[in-house]
C-alpha cells in the first residue's frame, strides 16, 4: 500500500493582535472580542524561550508557547515581513469577526506592531475569529490572549508558501521566505533530502540516523522501502537522474515525515504540522482496535484484541494511522498496553513481569513508552487510548493521565498532539484537562448510562477539542447521529469487521468504524 499521506506536526503558530486590528478598521473596543473567549482548562502561555531568525536577521517577538507550540501576533509577522516577496496586509472585519489577508500587498503600519518582549505567563482563551487569505477561509486554530488573536507560523507559511525551520540544538525557530514548499509527484533527490533530514548514508541505499532510531532501506527490484520494521510501497515513485536516485516528493515526505522545501539549489526539510483532529484525515475513517490485528504468516493465523508490537506494526503497515490501545496501570504505577489482568488472576503485575509476557502465547507485551517509541519512527501514527477509566475513581483517573503526560514529555513534548485520550463521563473531561488540554479528544458512551445522551450533546456542543462521539451502533440510532452531527459532531461505531453492516451505519450518518480487521485498502475499494 502506498503511503503518501502528509501530515503535519504542530510545531509553531502565529498570533493575529485582532484588537490592534479593530482600532485601525472598525475603532471597535477590545470588549468587542472578549465575548468570543472562552477560558480553556489545562492551558497556560508562557513567554517563548526560543530564538527567531527571519532571513538571518535575529528578530525578537512577544511571543508565547502553549502546549509546547510557539504563537506569535499576526501583524508583527506582516510587518516584520512587509519588504520581502511574501509581503501581506491585514485588515479586521468587526461586523463578521473575520481577519483578511491579503498577499502580495505591503502591510499598513497601524500603531502597536513588535511590542517588548513578554516576560508573565497568560491564560489564554478560545476564540471564533475567522482568518481569510484573498478571500478563501484558512481555517485556522487560534487562541486569544489579552485580547489579541494568535494562529499557527505554520499555517501561514503553507498558506504563503514559505520555509518555517525549527533546530532543536540551538531552540531556534527560522523563517525563511524563499524556500518554496515542493509535493505532490515532483521528484526530488532521495541523497540530498535525507541529509537534510538527519540520515548518514551506511551502504548503498541504507541511511541511518540517530534519536529516534530509523533505518531506510530502498530495494528497487521489490520496489519497497523498510523503515525499521515499517514497509512503504515505492515501485511505482521512482526514477534515476544526474544527483542519483529521484523519489516523488509525497511518497518521500510520507517515508521521513517532514515537508519539503527548496530554497535556491538547496533543500530544506521541515516536521510535518498537525492540525486539531487530523488523525480523522489520514485515509480511511478506520481506528484499529486493540492495535489492530497481528497477521501471523509463520503460524498462519490472524489473532485480533492483543495490544501487542506485532499488531502495531502490521495495523502500520495496512495502511492504520489511527490505533486504539487499551492500557492499564501495573502494580508499580506503569502504563502497560493491557485490557485487563485476566491472564494474573484479576490482579496487577510488576512492569518487569508485564514485558516478559508473551500475549496469546506469541505476541510482545508492550508499555505506554514502548508504543510513544514507535510514534517518535513514524510521525503520522496517532494513539487512541482507551483506559478503562469508568472502573476508577477520580484519583485514579488522574494517575492514569499524569502518567501518560509524564511519559510523552519524557520521550518528545510533540507526541502530545498525537495523542487522542478517550473520555468516559462528563466529569472526565476536567480532570484530564487540568492535567493537560489535548488537541482532540473523544467521548466514548458504552460506559455511560442511556439517559444521558441529552446530558452529553448539551456538554460537547461548544467543545471544539470533542470531534468524535464513539458508541456501540445500537446506540446509534438515526435521530441522534443527525443531532450530533448537526452541532459539528461525527459519529463512530464500534466494534464492527463486515463492510456490509459498515455501510448501514454510514448511510445513517456514521462517520467511521472501530475495527480488528476491515483494513484501509479493503474500506475504500468497497466505498469507492
Amino acid at each position: 500500500m502506498k503511503n503518501v499521506r502528509m501530515l503535519g506536526t504542530i510545531l509553531l503558530c502565529i498570533v493575529l493582535s485582532s484588537q490592534v486590528s479593530a482600532i485601525a478598521v472598525e475603532n471597535a473596543p477590545a470588549s468587542a472580542y472578549s465575548t468570543q473567549a472562552v477560558a480553556l482548562l489545562g492551558i497556560s502561555a508562557a513567554p517563548t524561550s526560543s530564538n527567531i531568525i527571519i532571513n538571518s536577521k535575529a528578530v525578537s517577538f512577544e511571543a508565547y508557547a502553549i502546549n509546547g507550540n510557539n504563537y506569535f501576533k499576526l501583524r508583527d509577522l506582516a510587518y516584520i515581513l512587509s519588504d520581502t516577496e511574501i509581503r501581506f496586509n491585514v485588515e479586521y472585519d468587526s461586523e463578521n469577526d473575520a481577519v483578511n489577508l491579503t498577499s502580495g500587498t505591503a502591510y499598513t503600519v497601524v500603531g502597536g506592531e513588535m511590542a517588548e518582549k513578554a516576560y508573565e505567563t497568560k491564560a489564554p482563551e478560545a476564540t471564533s475569529s475567522k482568518v481569510y487569505l484573498d478571500g478563501t477561509e484558512l481555517g485556522l486554530k487560534a487562541y486569544n490572549i489579552d485580547g489579541n488573536n494568535y494562529f499557527r507560523l505554520r499555517d501561514i507559511g503553507k498558506a504563503l508558501n514559505f520555509g518555517v525551520f525549527w533546530d532543536g540544538s540551538s531552540n531556534t525557530i527560522t523563517i525563511d521566505t524563499t524556500a518554496n514548499r515542493v509535493y505532490g509527484s515532483d521528484y526530488v533527490p532521495l541523497y540530498d533530502i535525507l541529509t537534510a533530514s538527519g540520515y548518514e548514508s551506511i551502504s548503498e541505499l541504507c541511511y541511518k540516523r540517530e534519536e529516534p532510531d530509523i533505518t531506510l532501506t530502498f530495494d528497487l527490484e521489490t520496489g519497497i522501502c523498510m523503515k525499521n520494521l515499517y514497509s512503504f510501497d515505492i515501485s511505482d515513485s521512482f526514477t534515476e537522474g544526474e544527483a542519483g536516485l529521484l523519489l516523488q516528493a509525497d511518497v518521500l515526505s510520507g517515508i521521513i515525515n517532514k515537508e519539503l522545501y527548496l530554497a535556491g539549489s538547496v533543500y530544506q526539510v521541515s516536521a510535518i504540522d498537525y492540525n486539531a483532529h487530523q488523525w480523522l484525515d489520514t485515509g480511511a475513517p478506520l481506528v484499529a482496535h486493540a492495535a489492530g490485528t497481528v497477521y501471523d504468516t509463520e503460524r498462519g493465523v490472524q489473532v485480533a484484541e492483543t495490544n501487542s508490537y506485532e499488531a502495531l506494526i502490521d495495523s502500520y503497515n495496512l495502511g492504520y494511522r489511527a490505533i486504539e490501545i487499551d492500557f492499564n496501570l501495573t502494580s508499580d504505577g506503569v502504563l502497560a498496553a493491557a485490557h485487563d489482568w485476566a491472564g494474573y488472576g484479576g490482579n496487577a503485575v510488576t512492569s518487569e513481569t508485564w514485558k516478559k509476557t508473551k500475549l496469546k502465547g506469541y505476541y510482545t507485551a508492550m508499555t505506554l513508552e514502548d508504543v510513544l517509541c514507535e510514534m517518535t519512527v513514524n510521525e503520522d501514527m496517532f494513539l487512541i487510548t482507551d483506559t478503562k477509566s469508568f472502573e476508577y475513581e477520580a484519583w485514579q483517573i488522574a494517575e492514569q493521565f499524569q502518567m501518560l503526560y509524564d511519559t510523552a514529555v519524557k520521550i518528545d513534548p510533540g507526541l502530545l498532539n498525537r495523542i487522542v485520550p478517550q473520555i468516559y463521563s462528563i466529569e472526565m473531561y476536567d480532570i484530564i484537562c487540568d492535567i493537560y488540554h489535548y488537541n482532540s479528544v473523544i467521548f466514548t458512551l458504552y460506559a455511560l448510562p442511556w439517559g444521558q445522551h441529552g446530558a452529553v450533546m448539551d456538554f460537547v456542543a461548544d467543545k471544539d477539542d470533542i470531534a468524535v462521539i464513539t458508541m456501540p451502533g445500537a446506540r446509534a440510532a438515526e435521530g441522534f447521529v443527525t443531532a450530533l452531527s448537526d452541532v459539528g459532531k461525527a459519529v463512530y461505531i464500534h466494534t464492527y469487521n463486515s463492510l456490509e453492516e459498515v455501510q448501514k451505519y454510514l448511510s445513517m450518518g456514521v462517520r467511521g468504524v472501530y475495527t480488528d480487521s476491515i483494513t484501509p485498502g479493503e474500506y475504500l475499494a468497497y466505498f469507492d
